[in-house]
């Protein structure tokens, strides 16, 4: 048994490769198998046989990359940041394909928003489009996710962009940093006159870029439950909104990167570097405008040890700048939307209503709370997924919300701890923000004959999950050895198991 044992220990790289090479070689005589029989089916049309064709060779290189990204923390010492570029960007290429384009929530808008922006980095002020940019009849089906989004992947890489028709209607661009990066990969395919798909394709390649470069750095600084982090970035409607067009990616990324900044700042025991300032000030100054209520997270700033700073006058004026940065990027692009809010009349709830009836709001905040808190929980984690109408197994998401609880759990060997004062101030400033999502839906979108705030989904509580889960770290519950590795990895195949639900479900319908 000995001898066994260090032959193992000798050549364990050996008999790893192995051993990966051979089910790998497993999973292709399978597929291959389906695939022939796919190519058999006599009674399948042209394109649903290419559907179901796509959808096996996707399978098959899903299987691949899965088994891939378990054994690595098994097999090669990787940070666990640098362990993220390689999940985040796999996953995220998944769910880029398989959430067909435009079925998200608001999708036509956000993609709209950014080929107006496009067209005004290209010096193009005549609000025309090609006919190119909007072939998008395939893709419009009331936000389901659809199996003939995907015939359109075996179209030609390069297209004819065609002739100029007017620019349709988007949400706007009063702040349009927060687009920049889908747009600057819609522009680079429109340069290169790519078809839709891969115009489109290309922007959320971007994005998610921009997302995973956030995620990077988040997990790198934060000092501890960098486990925690990762988790949160990898959920299914995380991931979901990072692979899409939508400015939810530049939120949620800014929004966990700030809250690791932070931490950073409250846990380091050296003199605060400038360095440190910089970097919450400027992320504070790009959220800010993006969703005015997740301004509020920089206010946990202010459980920076004062200890860190070189005085009094250093403290203080560290602190407004960090502060402040916010407040004034909110007032350079946020002003009309808010003089919108504050006149808006009708039959939409008002902020005079709000000011002059302030136990009734609550109730309805506390009765909308009550009412749907299942519906935000599980659409947090991604139980509805395209336009919350893919909707995946209730026991998948608890074990999501199993993964969050075990990332959370403090090790031994982390000696910083979370006091019963610093809890108190990080819910203080969770709950607000929980109020203040309701507050926006509640003005000027929830109709005043109403009982309850609609409009409210899961996804916009994202941003607060990190601060909000760092509450339940604790010395009671505490892990003699690390598992993050064995965290991940559980949480790798639950994402295989999400992204292959997906697929079927969707190509499912071609049955129908």
């Amino acid at each position: 048994m000995k001898n066994v044992l260090s032959f193992v220990k000798t050549h364990f790289r050996r008999i790893f490769w192995c051993m990966y090479s051979g089910l790998i070689l497993v999973c292709l005589v399978l597929f291959s198998y389906k695939f022939i029989n796919i190519l058999n089916l006599s009674s399948l049309s042209g394109d649903d046989r290419f559907i179901l064709l796509f959808s096996y060779v996707a399978k098959f290189l899903l299987t691949v990359f899965t088994i891939s990204v378990v054994t690595i923390p098994f097999v090669i010492k990787i940070p666990i940041h640098k362990l993220f570029i390689f999940a985040g960007l796999g996953f995220g290429l998944f769910y880029m394909i398989f959430i067909t384009p435009l079925s998200i929530p608001d999708g036509p808008y956000h993609y709209f928003s950014s080929l107006k922006l496009s067209n005004i980095i290209t010096f193009n002020f005549n609000d025309t489009v090609k006919t190119n940019d909007l072939y998008i009849s395939r893709f419009e089906g009331g936000h389901k996710n659809l199996p003939g989004g995907y015939l359109h992947l075996s179209d030609p890489l390069f297209w004819p962009q065609g002739d100029d028709v007017p620019q349709p209607a988007s949400h706007g661009i009063s702040y349009p940093v927060q687009i920049l990066p889908q747009t600057i990969g819609l522009t680079l395919a429109r340069l290169l006159g790519f078809n839709f798909i891969w115009k489109y394709h290309m922007g959320q390649l971007f994005n998610l870029m921009f997302f995973i470069t956030c995620i990077y750095i988040a997990i790198k600084k934060i000092p501890f439950q960098k486990a925690l982090v990762f988790s949160i970035a990898l959920l299914p409607m995380t991931m979901q909104q990072a692979s899409s067009f939508s400015y939810d990616c530049f939120i949620n990324g800014l929004s966990i990167l700030l809250v690791a900044c932070i931490m950073q700042s409250i846990y380091k025991k050296d003199p605060i570097s400038k360095s440190e300032i910089v970097w919450i000030a400027v992320i504070t100054a790009l959220l800010s405008p993006a969703k005015t209520i997740y301004y509020f997270l920089v206010f946990l700033v202010l459980l920076i040890p004062k200890e860190r700073f070189a005085g009094k006058k250093s403290h203080l004026l560290s602190k407004l700048v960090m502060l402040g940065s916010g407040i004034l990027t909110i007032l350079i692009f946020n002003i009309p939307s808010f003089s919108t809010i504050a006149s808006s009349e009708g039959r939409y709830y008002t902020l005079s209503y709000v000011l002059s009836n302030p136990i009734t709001t609550f109730k309805m905040f506390f009765d909308s709370l009550e009412a749907m808190c299942d519906f935000y929980f599980y659409s947090a984690l991604g139980q509805q997924l395209s336009g919350l109408t893919l909707y995946l197994p209730m026991t998948l998401i608890n074990l999501f919300a199993v993964v969050l609880f075990l990332a959370g759990i403090k090790n031994k060997d982390e000696s910083d701890v979370i006091n019963i004062k610093q809890k108190s101030f990080i819910f203080v400033v969770s709950f607000v923000i929980l109020g203040l999502v309701f507050l926006s839906l509640m003005l000027g979108f929830t109709p005043n004959t109403y009982d309850l705030i609609i409009g409210v989904q899961g996804r916009y509580f994202i941003p607060i999950l990190l601060p909000l889960l760092l509450l339940l770290r604790n010395q009671a519950i505490v892990s003699l050895k690390s598992i993050d590795k064995y965290v991940l990895c559980f949480l790798f195949l639950l994402q295989f198991d999400v992204l292959w639900k997906i697929l079927n479900l969707t190509v499912a319908k071609i049955f129908v």
